[in-house]
């Protein structure tokens, strides 16, 4: 009797640990798996023009906690754009953005990072804006 209420012991304590251990990863994927639907129910409404240069193409959940917008700058070329200046330019705009939005709500208390992808008209790739969340917490 008294080996079985030392192997129950060890068998809990043994669960608790590994659960323990593994609590991280499992609230990783759950986090993983809500930004997948995210980005699913918010592809359902684009491409989406957000105002008369930019279109909102699609969205995407990234490993590291982060989710990316993917945009298109309609009007403009790659070679005709300086993507340092754009980045310094847009970068304060989309944190201010960021912060100031009651959506985002969600996104600060799950400590989303965010990535911005800048397209230009031909589809060609000019400009990653890198949003961590303790920027706009």
């Amino acid at each position: 009797m008294k080996t079985i209420k030392i192997f129950f012991k060890l068998a809990l304590i043994t669960c608790l640990v590994l659960g323990f251990f593994s609590c991280g990863k499992f609230a990783s994927s759950i986090m993983d798996r809500a930004l997948v639907e995210m980005a699913s129910q918010m592809n359902e409404t684009l491409p989406m023009m957000l105002d008369s240069e930019t279109r909102l193409d699609t969205t995407m959940a990234h490993p590291g906690n982060t989710f990316a917008y993917y945009l298109t700058l309609v009007n403009h070329s790659a070679e005709d754009l300086d993507a340092e200046e754009f980045n310094e330019l847009m970068r304060p705009n989309i944190v201010n953005g960021l912060k100031s939005n009651p959506d985002m709500a969600a996104f600060k208390v799950m400590k989303i990072n965010i990535l911005y992808v800048y397209r230009d008209k031909e589809n060609i790739e000019f400009s990653r804006i890198d949003i961590p969340f303790k920027d706009y917490e």
